[in-house]
């Protein structure tokens, strides 16, 4: 059946549904709901506006009632509006002390670690200053840090290489070292302290090469004077184990001459020599007749 213009349908109610059915009256002929608990009107829904519409509606009425208000700067639609957010002061104020702490750290810097320290530092803080100089009411703060932290990364990337070949060298002299220094006892052999010998002064040559102006000159050069001193021992060592063998024992000789046999013995080895004939010494001559020798003497 086509549908009155007057007729409205109904399906019941929660607790007593059923099929939709056309009614013309005001209550329904099957469950008895009326038309206007059944029929209800729809809401009207207020337009939603978007944030930044509304900071604009709210930043026109304050220039429009005078300009005396000023915007939070917590309100991030609005404060973004107006260039005062109170979290890019925050950021500001954080990058400013990051940039300051890496140029401290990298002037006091002690090691190599301390200098990759003061790198990372500057990389954060620069970072972020770059992204708070595009906000044009943070530009006048941010160029009176951001050049002198750019300026102080490129110096210190600039240093980083020497100081870690100066780190290299120094690290090298110091295996060395460790190798010559058992070699280097009074015990050792002569072989073992010439070996020890050369490592001593290669080290102290490695020390040498050690840049001026690095962490790790001031270590090299007190090394240089321990290592030195190290060399000179073991040099001593090797002299005492190497000097001419003397004889200490031989056979007894005859009026005529003798076959010796010479025993010797140096600090680290006895051996015996070849033997050889040496003649007897001549006999000494009369002494010559002398003035006093020929005077005249008695007869009786």
């Amino acid at each position: 059946m086509a549908k009155s213009s007057k007729s409205w349908t109904c399906t019941g109610i929660p607790e007593n549904s059923h099929d939709a059915f056309d009614n013309f009256g005001p209550d329904c002929s099957i469950c008895g709901a009326r038309k206007e608990d059944v029929i209800k009107k729809p809401e009207r829904k207020l337009p939603t506006l978007p944030v930044k519409a509304i900071a604009a509606v709210v930043a026109g009425a304050i220039v429009v009632l005078g300009g005396g208000a000023v915007a939070s700067p917590n309100i991030p639609g609005l404060c973004e509006m107006v260039g005062n957010c109170s979290i890019w002061s925050k950021e500001l104020s954080e990058a400013k002390r990051m940039a300051d702490s890496g140029k401290q750290t990298a002037d006091q810097a002690k090691s190599i670690a301390e200098l990759q320290d003061a790198q990372s530092q500057l990389n954060k803080a620069i970072s972020s200053l770059t992204k708070l100089n595009q906000r044009n009411s943070l530009k006048t703060e941010v160029q009176k840090v951001l050049p002198s932290a750019k300026e102080a990364l490129d110096k210190l990337e600039a240093r980083l290489p020497k100081e870690q070949e100066a780190q290299k060298t120094l690290d090298d002299a110091l295996k060395l070292a460790q190798t010559a220094e058992p070699k280097s006892t009074k015990d050792s052999k002569v072989e073992d302290l010439s070996a020890a010998e050369k490592q001593w002064k290669d080290a102290i040559a490695l020390l040498g090469k050690v840049s001026e102006g690095t962490i790790a000159k001031p270590q090299a050069s007190a090394k240089a004077s321990e290592f030195e001193k190290k060399l000179q021992s073991t040099s001593d060592l090797i002299a005492a184990k190497t000097v001419s063998p003397e004889p200490i024992a031989s056979n007894v000789e005859s009026p005529s001459g003798s076959l010796v046999e010479r025993v010797y013995k140096s600090p680290d080895r006895v051996y015996e020599a070849p033997r050889t004939w040496e003649p007897a010494p001549a006999p000494r001559s009369a002494p010559a007749a002398s003035d006093s020798n020929l005077r005249e003497q008695p007869l009786w």
